[in-house]
């Protein structure tokens, strides 16, 4: 029978930490920290249609140089603009000799000021909207936060364990365990907080939600 020496060796060394550990006195507990965050940057999709005015039909082409120059007057660069899909479907009408195609062209939009979510809204051509959603929100900072809510549910937990000690005449000691319970970061707006829908008529409202940061960690201490 062969035996890897590493493992054998790394389950041996596992087995005597447990024996260690066991033969101490200890206290486990969870420590959690929050924090709520503006986000500073919002993803809109939205979709663009053909449309007639005026007896004349007007395409997405135009459509689009209207959104880019919407997007130029707010300083809003360009390049944030990205196109998801492009379709269409053919239209017909009753008594008509012949159908018509009908474009579509979806857009995601970044904005890194989210007080420009209303303007845009509010000042885009809806007679060309087909729908706009805001479809995620996010913080330019994100990672650094998480950082910081997994020291603060760290001493969290260190604070917990001491307060509780301290009323036996006990202290805390040494860290022997720590384990990761949960780290979130509702980024998620997909919820219709914001909507324009040209069946429904508009609403124009943009109220973004704030990002939370939360963290719990379990951590096991030495009794001193």
């Amino acid at each position: 029978m062969l035996i890897n020496g590493s493992l054998f060796a790394q389950s041996v060394q596992n087995a005597n930490d447990n024996i260690s550990i066991n033969n101490l006195r200890t206290i486990e507990v969870v420590g959690s920290a929050s924090i709520e965050l503006e986000p500073d940057q919002v993803f809109v999709s939205f979709t663009i249609k053909d449309y007639t005015s005026n007896g004349k039909v007007l395409t997405i082409d135009k459509s689009e140089a209207e959104v880019k120059k919407l997007l130029s007057t707010l300083c809003i660069d360009a390049k944030n603009l990205s196109v998801v899909n492009v379709y269409g479907y053919m239209s017909y009408v009753e008594g008509a000799n012949a159908a018509t195609y009908q474009s579509r062209k979806s857009y995601r939009l970044k904005l890194d000021d989210v007080t420009k979510i209303t303007e845009f809204i509010s000042r885009v051509d809806k007679s060309f909207i087909e729908s706009i959603n805001i479809d995620e929100s996010s913080h330019s900072d994100l990672t650094e936060h998480y950082k910081f809510v997994r020291i603060q549910a760290v001493k969290s937990a260190k604070d917990k364990a001491c307060d509780l000690l301290q009323g036996f005449g006990e202290k805390c000691g040494r860290v022997l365990k720590v384990e990761e319970l949960q780290l979130t970061g509702n980024t998620d707006l997909s919820q219709p907080n914001v909507r324009y829908q040209q069946n429904d008529g508009p609403d124009v409202g943009a109220d973004t939600q704030k990002i939370k940061v939360s963290y719990q960690v379990k951590v096991l201490f030495e009794i001193k």
